[in-house]
């Protein structure tokens, strides 16, 4: 069973510097920052109108819209997107993750095919990691894909540790990671990680509800 223990509420949000940026630079940036944070497709299409010349060839910008798509659960219409961008295998590590986002999101909706979807995918993060170590949504990514293979619990916290180290600010990297050290039974890194975030929210009832977790955590560390 999965919780929500932190909100979108008192979370920085995206904020673009009123500056030119070039299209690749921006689209890709929002891109990333849709998997870790949600943005919706109706954002992404305000920021193309505000940001981004309306040009459907470009691919950076659709590729960011396809993952939109692909989170939205609309994937009759992230199939027609992938079809018109023709997404294939390809060195381009920016397809390649919105593929492996594709196949996680598949195998919550396949039934046999289940462990081989998510194994394509846990792999294709791998790989990708292998080239960018630094980057939250591809070790969030790669934790996602080890808790739904149901690996070992400390394997995925690692990962899920990981994005947090790099991004500590954003909810699905947070409750991910509360998560995974919750069912790893790691009382003493989950009441480390809960601290800051208690001293951080300015939501009150997000600030007990913490509390409240923490010090069960800390009880959980005495027995």
């Amino acid at each position: 069973m999965r919780y929500n223990y932190v909100n979108d509420s008192g979370f920085e949000e995206f904020d673009v510097a009123i500056k030119p940026l070039a299209k690749y630079e921006v689209a890709i940036n929002l891109g990333r920052l849709h998997a870790l944070s949600g943005k919706t497709v109706d954002q992404l299409m305000a920021f193309k109108r505000a940001f981004v010349d309306a040009d459907s060839s470009d691919s950076a910008f659709n590729y960011a819209l396809l993952l939109a798509y692909i989170q939205e659960d609309r994937l009759e219409d992230a199939q027609q997107l992938a079809e018109s961008l023709l997404i294939k295998d390809t060195t381009d590590p920016w397809p390649l993750f919105v593929k492996a986002e594709w196949l996680r999101k598949q195998a919550q909706l396949q039934g046999q095919d289940r462990r081989a979807l998510l194994e394509q995918a846990y792999y294709i993060y791998k790989h990708l990691l292998d080239e960018d170590r630094k980057n939250a949504a591809l070790w969030y990514g790669l934790g996602m894909s080890a808790s739904q293979l149901m690996v070992k619990p400390a394997v995925y916290a690692r990962y899920f540790g990981q994005a947090y180290t790099i991004n500590a600010r954003y909810p699905a990297i947070i409750n991910a990671y509360l998560d995974a050290l919750h069912e790893a039974e790691d009382w003493p890194s989950l009441v480390a990680v809960i601290r800051p975030i208690i001293a951080r929210s300015p939501d009150v009832n997000t600030r007990l509800m913490l509390k409240q977790y923490m010090d069960y955590a800390e009880k959980q560390m005495l027995n």
